[in-house]
């Protein structure tokens, strides 16, 4: 809460200095052009001298502006100061629209203040112009002086810095940064360079055309003709330092107003192309640059969605599977191919169904079945389906197509074998049930394809070949081995690498009307 205050005050603190500054220098200025410099030399000076009660009333004038003018800050100020902490603490606060409109309108409020100031001293000035002179046209010219140029220039100042410092403030009230969905002042991009362009463009040629047109009337009319040329000299260098200086002010304030949250998008985008899709930009103005954050930040939020959605679709089917559908689309059928197919699946497994709970033999075959995955997609291989205890793995389909897929299945099981024995031994110390599985593989052709339904499909792999995978697995306990393959892996996997394996007498199989040839891997394991 004291850090979020903290900032909150820092921040408001910085744009009453920055507006106090910009309005103390501007009516300094002011000041010195009305005294000493506006007024028409009536001897050989240039310059009308300046009286100490003019400087007394003016530093007088500018306090008593300045207490009013942050009084009625600070009502606008402890309201937005209150919310500000509140979601400080709880973002999840329902903020009323009308504290996001005032946090909104903060910039044009404090701006309108700094304005008003203006008007009060260019209608005080004007009535001592008018008492003293009893000249209304004098009068007149007073307040539009002050007014029309001084209090114009400095009000703009003062709004463009306001809203950059007052930046950093919005996004709190705004934490989805939808900014659009509330209705307050809206200044677009187009009005920011056109008030510049008008202000600086056309309101410092206006004044000179004025001052001469005035001095050329008081050169025919007056003898005093010198001074009133180096009065207009003064008065041209005057107005085109403040111009050049107010000019110099705007443009940076304008330029950063403009460039910073491009920049900012910018290097959000460069993030992202570096896959960081949890970037996100802060959304602090309402206009077309705030419009572009908005869609910038509702893009990463699509990409993450879609991103989420790629991690679901490769959990509960394989990442080749995904991206086959992502490219191609989910067409049913298939075609012939060789393969390898590996089954696995844990002995006993009914038995140890009735000694676990139903959460702790989960829980047990999610551990297994994590590592045992986890040795498959090493070496290549895609695990095609889950059957409870059992798992089916393909090598060499059109998604993995290696030319070695019968090397690659037989380096997997025995290297799951591996993984069998790292699972045990953890399984031991924490004494809980160990296990043992039968692995067979077998290469052949199979129907490689999308299988199903318009309403749900299934990329699988039929044929022979997988049957004889699944009987050899369901002969390993019988012919007291853990891994059998099948006569046809053990060629094409010599094709490849040494394989050290038992060739066994031909048996028979389910499904299979004459013997088959097989061998038993040599495992250590």
């Amino acid at each position: 809460m004291h850090s979020s205050k903290s900032f909150f005050d820092k921040i408001t603190r910085r744009i009453s200095f920055f507006s106090m500054l910009a309005n103390s220098v501007s009516g300094f200025l002011t000041f010195i052009y009305f005294s000493v410099i506006a007024p028409i030399p009536t001897d050989h000076d240039p310059l009308q001298r300046m009286e100490l009660i003019d400087v007394i009333a003016f530093v007088i004038t500018m306090i008593i502006l300045f207490v009013i003018a942050n009084l009625i800050s600070y009502r606008f100020q402890n309201r937005l100061r209150d919310w500000y902490i509140r979601l400080s603490q709880d973002t999840s606060i329902d903020v009323p629209d009308e504290i996001r409109r005032s946090a909104l309108n903060y910039v044009p409020q404090t701006t309108l203040i700094s304005l008003a100031m203006w008007l009060l001293a260019g209608t005080n000035y004007a009535w001592l112009t008018y008492r003293d002179s009893d000249a209304l046209i004098d009068a007149v010219r007073t307040f539009g002086g002050i007014v029309g140029v001084g209090g114009v220039l400095t009000t703009v100042l003062v709004y463009f810095g306001t809203e950059l410092l007052w930046r950093p403030i919005v996004p709190k009230f705004f934490p989805d940064g939808n900014l659009a969905s509330v209705r307050a002042w809206r200044l677009p991009v187009l009005g920011r360079l056109l008030s510049i362009f008008l202000l600086i463009g056309t309101l410092p040629p206006a004044m000179l055309v004025v001052l001469f047109l005035r001095r050329a009337q008081e050169l025919i009319a007056n003898p005093n003709a010198a001074a009133i040329l180096e009065n207009l000299i003064i008065l041209e260098i005057f107005i085109l330092v403040i111009s050049v200086g107010a000019s110099i002010g705007m443009a940076l304030f304008v330029t950063h107003s403009i460039v910073d949250p491009l920049r900012t998008i910018q290097n959000a985008m460069a993030r992202v192309e570096q896959n960081d899709l949890t970037m996100r930009v802060p959304v602090v103005t309402n206009d077309e640059l705030g419009y572009v954050g908005e869609r910038f930040n509702r893009m990463t939020a699509g990409l993450r969605q879609g991103e989420m959605f790629r991690t679901l679709l490769n959990l509960y089917v394989s990442p080749e599977v995904a991206r086959q559908a992502i490219t191609e689309g989910a067409k049913l059928g298939g075609k012939t191919v060789e393969c390898t197919i590996l089954f696995s699946d844990i002995r006993d497994f009914t038995g140890l169904s009735e000694q676990l709970a139903p959460t702790e033999l989960i829980a047990l075959i999610n551990r297994y079945m994590t590592a045992m995955v986890a040795t498959i997609v090493n070496h290549g291989g895609i695990v095609n389906k889950f059957g409870g205890d059992s798992l089916l793995a393909i090598f060499g389909t059109p998604l993995n197509p290696n030319v070695d897929h019968a090397a690659r299945a037989l380096q997997t099981a025995l290297d799951m074998r591996r993984a069998l024995q790292v699972f045990n031994q953890a399984q031991s110390e924490t004494h809980a049930p160990m296990l043992q599985i039968g692995i067979g593989v077998a290469t052949g052709p199979v129907v490689a394809g999308n299988v199903g339904g318009k309403e749900r499909i299934e990329y699988t792999v039929i044929g022979d070949t997988v049957n004889l995978a699944a009987r050899l697995q369901g002969k390993t306990r019988e012919l007291n081995h853990a891994i059998l393959i099948s006569a046809e892996t053990f060629r094409a996997a010599s094709e490849n690498r040494a394989v050290e394996a038992e060739r066994l007498p031909q048996i028979t199989v389910k499904g299979k009307h004459a013997p088959v040839a097989v061998y038993a891997l040599q495992c250590e394991f």
